[in-house]
């Protein structure tokens, strides 16, 4: 089993290096992990490492992690002692990784089998340094409920100036170890759009590559981190909007606030109404009392050139998952 303290994960040899590194940070989800392991140890023709950076949990997760870890050396697992928050995880694993390509990987989401083959395959043929492909929305049976656009490689930069157009964030991009590390990995003083950001980073200095087949499960239910920042995220946006208005000067385009507002409201309204309470806006604006359906609530807020979310039948691959 191979378990490293912070001072040994960052210095390993690369002899035996893998092709991907899959970083997966987790804390307390020891009743969802286990299908994100085994979506990134099923990966299909690919070499991989799964680099799980345990933030501190406190539930079951170091004990599962371990009894996978001795049938699969592939699992290697980092801990903290004490939470360090998301950025700063998946940082770590970061550091740790020995593979050519750094894929990033939610605990609480799935892939499909060839996820990573797939990608790689449009990285080499676009010569491209990062990728990303369709992704579905995922309800706690494992239903998809809709498919998100797939923005186009050549218009990503103008968009993401907009906002995170990026299919299901953290669990979709693969991309180039040097790359990420040249960029300084994900800002740690944005715990909640530190994804988004290097997602702007590494458009603005890298071509990416796309597929359009659908790659990745995002799950969405009661614990999602989206759905309880409200105004912590808009101070984040506020902070992005700030840092990248010469991008956007450059592109001609302008970071879209009201959009961000309702992507914000809209989070926690579709969390929230899995419970089937009232809620008020969470971003601090006029009280209001919601009953939406939750078909409606997914078209709300599309950004402008961004086209709303469509049905789509059940990917096969889920199926492979188990879902309770």
């Amino acid at each position: 089993m191979n378990v490293l303290g912070e001072e040994q994960a960052a210095g390993l040899p690369s002899a035996d290096a893998p092709l991907t590194s899959i970083i997966i940070p987790t804390r307390d989800r020891a009743h969802m992990l286990p299908r994100a392991l085994a979506s990134a140890l099923g990966q299909e023709d690919v070499q991989v490492e799964v680099v799980v950076i345990d933030d501190g949990s406190v539930d079951e997760t170091p004990r599962l992690l371990r009894k996978i870890a001795d049938a699969d050396p592939r699992l290697v697992i980092v801990r903290h002692d004490s939470p360090r928050g998301l950025p700063r995880a998946r940082n770590g694993g970061i550091e740790r990784a020995r593979g050519i390509w750094i894929a990033f990987l939610d605990d609480d989401d799935v892939w499909a089998p060839r996820k990573l083959r797939l990608q790689l395959d449009a990285l080499v043929a676009a010569g491209a340094s990062f990728a990303y492909g369709s992704a579905v929305i995922v309800n706690e049976l494992g239903k998809a409920i809709y498919v998100y656009p797939l923005p186009e490689p050549d218009d990503l930069l103008p968009l993401l100036l907009q906002g995170n157009v990026i299919p299901a964030g953290s669990s979709n991009v693969i991309a180039s170890t040097d790359v990420v590390r040249a960029l300084g990995g994900f800002e740690e003083s944005l715990p909640g759009l530190a994804d988004w950001d290097l997602w702007i980073r590494l458009s603005a200095s890298a071509p990416a590559a796309a597929c359009s087949e659908i790659l990745v499960g995002y799950l969405q239910h009661r614990g999602n981190m989206s759905g309880g920042r409200g105004r912590e995220a808009m101070k984040e946006f506020d902070l992005i909007e700030q840092r990248y208005r010469h991008l956007a000067t450059r592109e001609g385009v302008r970071s879209d606030r009201r959009r961000m507002r309702r992507w914000i409201d809209d989070e926690l309204r579709r969390t929230l109404l899995m419970t089937d309470r009232r809620i008020t806006n969470p971003t601090g604006g006029a009280r209001s009392k919601l009953r939406v359906p939750f078909r409606r609530l997914l078209r709300m807020g599309s950004a402008r050139r961004t086209p709303a979310p469509s049905r789509v039948p059940n990917p096969v691959w889920l199926n492979l998952y188990h879902w309770s």
